[in-house]
């Protein structure tokens, strides 16, 4: 097994070692603290999907409501982390089959998530999403 420095870079060979030192003494797992899933779709009309990484489509599940499947999926049902937003302040959250957005379930290969907006509606719009978290 053989080590790496370059600067603040500190790590091994094998999978899963490679760690990065931050402020100070503090160091973190390159793996760990990568972003697994993102993407971005236009909800208005076209569902136009601009950019994505990790993400296969969306599924329209009604006004606001997208689906985004994952082309690899996650670990573990629950064991992962959504964040999202709408570019007009709107905030995107899971979305569970019950209606429970404060749900922990969230399934390894898809999340339905919700856009709501200043005044609490369901909205289409302009989705942002990303995935933190272990692949499968």
């Amino acid at each position: 097994m053989s080590t790496l420095n370059v600067d603040a870079l500190v790590g091994n060979t094998s999978a899963n070692a490679i760690t990065v030192r931050g402020e100070g003494s503090a160091t973190t797992s390159l793996q760990q603290g990568l972003v697994k899933m993102w993407s971005t779709v236009e909800m208005n009309n076209s569902n136009n999907i601009p950019d994505s990484f990790n993400s296969s489509g969306i599924t329209d599940n009604g006004n606001g409501t997208p689906q985004f499947t994952f082309i690899n999926s996650m670990a573990g049902a629950g064991t992962y982390v959504l964040a999202g937003a709408g570019h007009d302040g709107t905030f995107i959250c899971q979305h569970a089959a019950s209606g429970d957005s404060r749900t922990t379930h969230l399934p390894t290969g898809s999340v339905k998530t919700r856009a709501r907006g200043h005044d609490a509606s369901v909205v289409d719009g302009h989705h942002m999403v990303l995935i933190t978290g272990d692949l499968a």
